[in-house]
Formats: structure tokens, C-alpha cells, sequence
């Protein structure tokens, strides 16, 4: 496989976890982590330097790595030892990709390659999301209740999928508007902006729409030249008018009505788009025949720009908080003029967190035993909506010094690539500054469809950052990074193999109902396989279910107490624990429920 060809792999990743639930849960997650290692490693013996070369992307690196080894750490301290795992395989994740990225998008050609390829397969989740909606009755696509008609799939959560389409959104004008591009290219690009709009638009998504607008305005300062400000300008037009005619359009925009309205509607909406990117293509092929002219944009513009930039992303934090107000739900244009959010809530749970624990946090994965505890609505979130507050919840003082390592790590180099390649880094980083936005307001970091074409495009910085050297890697750090890669591909597929060992009991269960002895002795021996590569004592919780379900309350009771040394905040374990003990020890049955309730209260307002 050569560099190029690895290059491809990598690049194809978040479109291909897209279809996967956007890579959230823990086997697609973790094969995508064991195939960016095997990247990672096979970059180590094919580029030249496959580690970052200047302090930018070393503190990028770094701050990554001390993220996931904090989340890893924070299992001994944190109320479950599953989300804190969890949380450490992402960010193993990200690391993997990070690095892959660095050595992988080195070449020029390559590193140009990127943004048209990540483009392409935004598109592409974009319109599968958008099939059944064209196509009705050809497409039928799985739907989940909370989502109420508004666009979801396939990554299963209308704002990620809002957040995918703005990233797109602003590769495709960057795309449309690079004069040094070939013509089809820019027409790609341009055409780009029609389904990314009406996707952007069906999604109801108040912060994924700021975002957009953040990463256009900002390409519109890094890239001011008269041939980009022309792509904006019909870009946005396109998807202006995408969108409001899909959300006008209710059958689209809901998913009700009759089979014929869904069907009419959905060929208007189809032919629509499809005639504005035609008017886009046109458009892009006739400027393209005009000269292309430099626009000096004042450093005052530049700071005005800043300043927009930083009142969007404290938008939602400012306006009417603590209205208490759900906001509207559904696929409702109601939702696009209010403020009004349960996050508000989350994010006074998280500082409460930090409050108490300020130094390491509460433990990976632990915010949504915090919020059982403290909610005041009766809302299950697992995340705080918010990439660093929940850091700061979870991961304390500690990890929010990592991730402004990171965060600044990037920073510096997308200011050095601008510096050296303004060409290549505008589109990159302005794609990325609407990521940074929306991931502050959502839980875009649980969602790695999303964030590793984030992690692709601050890798590629990182790259076009850096000064230029000829000599290749030394052997010795070649060699140390394959055995990092192994070191860490080894508990990843460790983590692996008991979720797929988990996954088979727990199907078998589910599949039988009552098992008899043999499927009983057979899904038992599945569970204790998946606790020998897994310290999260979940199969061991699951077994002790079973127990309790043939009759062998004492044997449950003692398999719980000893998962609940090693985590005493799990409410799941104390409710069984209390239903062993029901029988033969009914006073520690009922402490044992007491401290369920109290560690899974519910007060909704």
C-alpha cells in the first residue's frame, strides 16, 4: 500500500463510520481505532517524517495523548469504569488519526487532495440522509422518536448531522472559490452547496446554522480574492434557497402525510435541487473565465470578523438564560428564532462538577451520573452538550489544560500554514473554526463521523505549518512509533473483542427470552471471555442478571458485591444487588435500593 493509497483509507474513514451511527457506539468505534493505529504505523516505515517536526503539532500530539490517558486514569476514580474507557478509546481514536494525518497528508498534491475528498463524502451522508425524503417508499430509513421529522440520518442525531453540513457547507465554497483548482472542480464544489443546504436547513439546527455562518465568515477573511467572494456569494444563495424550499415543503420537512404528498413533494424538492446546482455549475464555469483579483480586506474587518465570531459562539449562553423553557420540539421553524434549550441546565450540573473536583474532575463518562443526581427536569442526557465544560467536569483543571494544548497546538500552526500556504490552509481552517464553535454547544466529540474530519483538517495545518526538511525520521523514532501503535492497538482490540463477545450474549438473551441450560451455560461463558479482556465489570453485571433470573440469588449477590468494589456509584449493580437480597437479607436489600435511588435521582421540574 503506498502513501497516497493509505492517504485514501484514512480520508474514507468518517464517511464510511457515518453509516455505522456516526462510529458513537463501541464496535465501529473501536475498529476505527485499530485501523488508524495500523495506519499510523504503516506511515511510520512509508513517510519520510511521520511525526510533527515543530512545536504547534508536538503540543497538539501531546495534549491529545494527555487527554486520553487522563480519561483512562480517570477509571479508578470515576462513578463507571465503561464511559471512562470510553472516553479513552476516542480519544486514542483522535490521537491515531491525528498522527495518520500528519504523516499522511505531507505531499502537496495529497494535502490538496483532502479537502475535495472529505467534501465528497460529507455529500454523500448528506444525501443518504435525504433519500427517503426524495425518495419515498425507495428509501425508508430508520427513525428514533426524539428526532420528531427533523433529518438524523445516518449518523442518528439531527445536530451532528446539522454540524456535518455546515463543515461541508464551507469546504464546498472554499472548493468553488480555490483559483487554483480546475474548472470541474470549482463546478463540484458550487453544485455541492444544494444538498448541503437543504440538509443544513432540515436538520432545525439553531447552533449548526451559526457555525456556517462563523466558517463562512471566516473564509471570507482568509481567502478575500474576487473569484471566492463570488463562490460565497452563489453558494450561499444556493443553499439559502435549497433550504427554505425543503422546510417549506412539509412533507419533507416532517416526514407526514400521505404516500402521495410525500411522493410529489419529495420529486419537487429533488428537481429543485437539482436545477440550482445547475445554476451553480453555470455560475462557477462562467467566472471561471474571468481574471481572478486579490481584495485586501483591513485588519479592522479582520477583528470585526473576530469579534462576530466570539459573540456566536456565547450566543446561546447569553441570551435568555435560565428561561427554564424547553424549546420547541420537532421539524418546526419555531425552533430557529428561540434560545430557549435544556442545555442551560447541563452546563449548571458540569460547573457544579468542577466546582466540587476542580483539580482531576469527576471521571470520564461521568457527567451523566452528575446530572441523574442533580437535574432538576426529567431529561436523561449523558453529555454536557459542550466540549469544554464537560472536560472541565470530567477531566477537571487537568484536562482542560490538555485540551487547550491541543487547542492552541492547532491554533499556531493554522497561523503558520496561513503564513506560508494561504491557499491550501483557508478552507481547512476555516472548516475547522466552525467545528470549534458548534462543538461547544453539542456533544460533536462523541460523535467521530463528525469530529475526525475536524482531526483530518488540524493534521493537514499541522502539516502545511511546519518548515520544510529533507532528511527522513531517524530509525530509532520510526521503530518507537510502531511500538506505540502496538502498544496502543492491543488493549483497543482487547476492548474490542469483549464488546463483540458482550454484544453476542446479550443478543442470545434477547433472541431466546428464557434460555435453557444450554444457551444458559453457553451466554455465561460468553460473559466471563468478555470480563478476561475487559476491566469495565459490565459483563459481570450482566451475568449476575442472569442469575438472578434462574433462581441463584446468593451467587448474584457476591458476583455484585464484587463489581461494586470496583464501582460504587452504579446504580444498575445496587438495583440488582437489591433484588438478590430480597429474599434472604431483606434489610440490605433495602440500602442497597436506597442507594440506587440516591445515586439515579429523578426530580423533574
Amino acid at each position: 500500500m503506498t502513501s497516497r493509497a493509505a492517504a485514501a483509507a484514512l480520508l474514507a474513514g468518517p464517511t464510511v463510520l457515518a453509516f455505522f451511527s456516526g462510529g458513537y457506539f463501541d464496535r465501529p468505534r473501536l475498529v476505527g481505532a485499530l485501523v488508524c493505529w495500523s495506519l499510523v504505523a504503516l506511515a511510520a516505515l512509508l513517510s519520510h517524517a511521520p511525526l510533527p517536526r515543530d512545536l504547534p503539532g508536538r503540543l497538539a500530539v501531546g495534549g491529545l495523548a494527555a487527554l486520553a490517558v487522563l480519561a483512562a486514569l480517570s477509571a479508578g476514580w470515576a462513578p463507571l469504569r465503561g464511559p471512562a474507557l470510553d472516553d479513552a478509546g476516542r480519544s486514542a481514536l483522535y490521537l491515531g488519526a491525528l498522527l495518520a494525518a500528519i504523516a499522511l497528508l505531507r505531499e502537496r498534491a495529497t494535502a490538496r487532495a483532502a479537502e475535495p475528498a472529505l467534501l465528497a463524502g460529507i455529500v454523500l451522508v448528506i444525501l443518504a440522509g435525504l433519500s427517503e425524503r426524495l425518495l419515498p417508499g425507495v428509501f425508508e430509513l430508520a427513525r428514533s422518536n426524539s428526532a420528531l421529522g427533523r433529518l438524523e440520518q445516518p449518523l442518528t442525531y439531527w445536530n451532528a448531522v446539522g454540524a456535518l453540513a455546515a463543515v461541508g457547507l464551507v469546504l464546498a465554497l472554499r472548493v468553488a472559490g480555490d483559483g487554483d483548482r480546475g474548472r470541474a472542480a470549482r463546478a463540484a464544489g458550487s453544485a455541492a452547496a444544494a444538498p448541503l443546504g437543504a440538509g443544513l436547513l432540515l436538520t432545525f439546527s439553531r447552533g449548526s446554522l451559526l457555525a456556517a455562518a462563523a466558517g463562512v465568515l471566516l473564509l471570507c477573511v482568509l481567502s478575500p480574492t474576487a473569484r471566492q467572494l463570488r463562490a460565497i456569494a452563489t453558494g450561499l444563495g444556493v443553499a439559502v434557497l435549497s433550504g427554505a424550499v425543503a422546510a417549506l415543503l412539509p412533507a419533507v420537512a416532517t416526514l407526514e402525510g400521505s404516500a402521495g404528498a410525500r411522493q410529489l413533494q419529495g420529486a419537487v424538492l429533488g428537481l429543485w435541487l437539482l436545477g440550482l446546482a445547475a445554476v451553480a455549475v453555470a455560475a462557477s464555469l462562467r467566472s471561471g473565465e474571468r481574471a481572478d483579483v486579490a481584495r485586501r480586506i483591513p485588519s479592522r474587518a479582520a477583528a470585526g470578523v473576530a469579534t462576530v465570531l466570539a459573540l456566536l459562539l456565547v450566543l446561546g449562553a447569553t441570551l435568555d438564560p435560565g428561561s427554564g423553557r424547553a424549546p420547541a420540539d420537532g421539524a418546526t421553524a419555531a425552533r430557529l428564532g428561540s434560545t430557549d434549550s435544556n442545555r442551560y441546565d447541563y452546563w449548571r450540573v458540569a460547573a457544579g462538577s468542577f466546582a466540587e473536583q476542580p483539580l482531576r474532575g469527576v471521571g470520564g463518562g461521568g457527567f451523566e451520573q452528575e446530572w441523574l443526581r442533580e437535574r432538576t427536569i426529567d431529561d436523561d442526557a449523558r453529555d454536557a452538550h459542550g466540549l469544554g465544560i464537560e472536560v472541565a467536569a470530567e477531566l477537571g483543571l487537568l484536562g482542560l489544560l490538555a485540551l487547550g494544548l491541543v487547542v492552541g497546538g492547532v491554533g499556531a500552526a493554522a497561523r503558520r500554514a496561513l503564513e506560508r500556504d494561504r491557499g491550501l490552509a483557508a478552507g481547512p481552517a476555516a472548516a475547522l473554526v466552525a467545528w470549534t464553535l458548534h462543538a461547544q454547544i453539542d456533544w460533536d466529540w462523541e460523535m467521530p463521523a463528525l469530529t475526525l474530519i475536524a482531526v483530518m483538517l488540524a493534521g493537514l495545518l499541522v502539516t502545511a505549518g511546519e518548515r520544510p526538511v529533507a532528511e527522513r525520521s531517524k530509525p530509532v523514532a520510526r521503530a518507537a512509533l510502531v511500538g506505540v501503535s502496538v502498544a496502543i492497538a492491543l488493549p483497543l482490540a482487547a476492548m474490542l473483542r469483549s464488546t463483540i463477545l458482550t454484544d453476542r450474549a446479550t443478543a442470545a438473551i434477547q433472541a431466546t427470552g428464557r434460555l435453557d441450560e444450554a444457551g444458559f451455560g453457553e451466554v455465561r461463558d460468553l460473559l466471563r471471555r468478555a470480563g478476561e479482556f475487559n476491566p469495565d465489570p459490565n459483563p459481570e453485571v450482566i451475568d449476575a442478571g442472569l442469575l438472578i433470573g434462574r433462581g441463584r440469588e446468593r451467587e448474584a449477590a457476591a458476583s455484585l458485591e464484587r463489581s461494586l468494589r470496583a464501582e460504587r456509584r452504579n446504580p444498575g449493580a445496587w438495583r440488582l444487588l437489591a433484588v438478590a437480597l430480597r429474599r434472604s437479607d431483606p434489610k440490605r436489600s433495602a440500602q442497597a435500593e436506597r442507594r440506587a435511588r440516591a445515586l439515579a435521582a429523578r426530580r423533574p421540574g
